[in-house]
């Protein structure tokens, strides 16, 4: 975290010291969730069309020797859901992850605008390990 924090612009350090991070663990929304009031409540909100146009989903469609698995499809569904979560019980408007992270990201934001109608932004950086 710190090596990211040292990488941000001078500006967004000042706004980070307003406004510091805050640790959320996804278990206090999906702790007392079944799979079924998941998919019901959840996953009527993402189109698996559109899951399947995400370059992420389409690469390892791609793959010869492994395709993918429903764990690895799913969790595109998951990671949007804490972002509407963090958006609803914290205010976070603005999701940070590396470029590997864009279609998970982008769900998310559909989603909180779906269940919330709140704007909310999306930041990838390079997912480049050796910078």
């Amino acid at each position: 975290m710190r090596k990211f924090v040292n990488r941000l612009p001078h500006s967004w350090t000042l706004i980070a010291a307003k406004t510091p991070p805050i640790a959320a663990n996804n278990y206090d929304w999906f702790g007392s969730m079944n799979v079924l009031t998941f998919l019901r409540d959840i996953g009527k909100h993402f189109s698996v069309n559109q899951m399947i146009n995400k370059e992420a989903v389409k690469q390892r469609l791609n793959r010869d020797d492994q395709g993918i698995s429903f764990t690895e499809f799913s969790y595109n569904l998951l990671q949007g859901y804490d972002f509407a979560c963090l958006n609803k019980l914290h205010g976070v408007a603005l999701q940070i992850g590396g470029s590997d992270q864009w279609g998970n990201i982008t769900s998310g934001i559909d989603l909180t605008r779906r269940l919330h109608q709140n704007q909310v932004f999306g930041l990838t950086v390079s997912a480049d390990h050796q910078s």
